[in-house]
């Protein structure tokens, strides 16, 4: 794993404000430019400029005319305006407020980029800070609850290899945070695996930025075939072609999708009190749960937190206590 994995919060922070910075100094150079060129001679300048040489030869063959003719000299002043432009320049109060309001817009424009740049990041450094607070108290409560935490394992999650948001497969794979212990009287475990998106763009910031998933694992009371009950996707549609199980309920069917080899024991799981459950519990349809072998799994994606450990382990405790136990049973 790079070293932009053992920080991924400083390397989003950094490569987001070094992508601002770099759009930003491209439109100052812009507005840079834009003002050089605010002050070009206007259209009708340019064209009276180009005809001056000949208006002023032209001046000259009348004056020899007229001396040759004896005009006086308000005569001669008054036919010297023949060979004068007939249209006036017309770089006037309106073109010189045009001028100023371009300005004014790119100063604006300019001004507000300064500005969102200062936003974004103030707020990821807040968010930092909160992510690191949060990472600070894992071990805390760990060692209050006498579970046991580890700032970074390698190979204990190589057995889970295609379950969640895990690899198909792997070795000597990495787990952040990698915390141990009972919950309500269930085995469980919980941590961060973390990896580069193979898809992330040519940029070198984007190729920093690990993607962070967090896996919660709570020991079942018995083994069953694989199940996943997943959020509705239109992605997880077009890659994933494998057939949904329908349960029957309407709702349920429409807000997730099943995935199972095993019709019988999907509908046992569910029962009659899990569906009520999940259509009704506020983090359902953001964790997803698949369960494997003796393991029930939900993951979602982002950084560990207390609250969120608490909040997921209780999610799987409370589905396992809705399957009824003739189910692990039949299994």
């Amino acid at each position: 794993m790079s070293a932009c994995a053992d920080h991924p919060i400083e390397a989003v922070l950094n490569g987001s404000t070094i992508t601002l910075l770099a759009f930003l100094a491209i439109v100052t150079q812009a507005a840079r430019i834009s003002f050089r060129t605010s002050t070009v001679t206007p259209a009708s300048d340019i064209h009276l400029n180009f005809t001056s040489a000949a208006h002023q030869s032209r001046r000259e063959y009348l004056d020899d005319g007229f001396e040759a003719a004896g005009l006086v000299a308000h005569d001669r002043v008054h036919a010297s305006t023949v060979g004068r432009h007939p249209f006036p320049s017309y770089s006037g109060p309106m073109e010189q407020w045009a001028g100023v309001l371009v300005k004014v817009l790119l100063f604006a424009f300019v001004a507000g980029m300064f500005a969102l740049v200062f936003t974004v990041s103030v707020r990821g450094r807040k968010k930092v800070a909160r992510i690191r607070d949060d990472y600070a108290q894992l071990p805390r409560i760990a060692l209050q609850r006498g579970w046991t935490y580890e700032p970074r394992v390698r190979g204990h999650i190589d057995q889970y290899c295609g379950a969640g948001p895990l690899p198909g497969r792997g070795q000597n794979l990495s787990a952040w945070h990698y915390t141990t212990g009972e919950f309500r009287g269930r085995a469980f475990k919980y941590f961060e695996y973390r990896y580069i998106n193979p898809m992330s763009g040519a940029n070198a910031s984007d190729r920093k930025q690990p993607i962070i998933e967090s896996v919660f694992i709570v020991a079942a009371p018995g083994s069953g075939p694989s199940v996943e009950i997943l959020p509705p996707s239109k992605l997880d549609a077009l890659l994933d072609r494998r057939d949904r199980t329908e349960v029957g309920v309407p709702e349920f069917d429409q807000r997730f999708r099943v995935v199972t080899d095993d019709e019988d024991f999907v509908r046992g799981v569910l029962g009659s009190s899990v569906v009520p459950f999940l259509l009704t519990h506020p983090v359902a349809e953001k964790s997803p749960l698949q369960m494997r072998g003796s393991d029930l799994f939900t993951w979602y994606t982002g950084t560990l937190s207390p609250q969120a450990a608490e909040d997921r382990l209780n999610y799987l405790c409370d589905v396992l206590d809705r399957i009824p136990t003739q189910t692990w049973t039949v299994a």
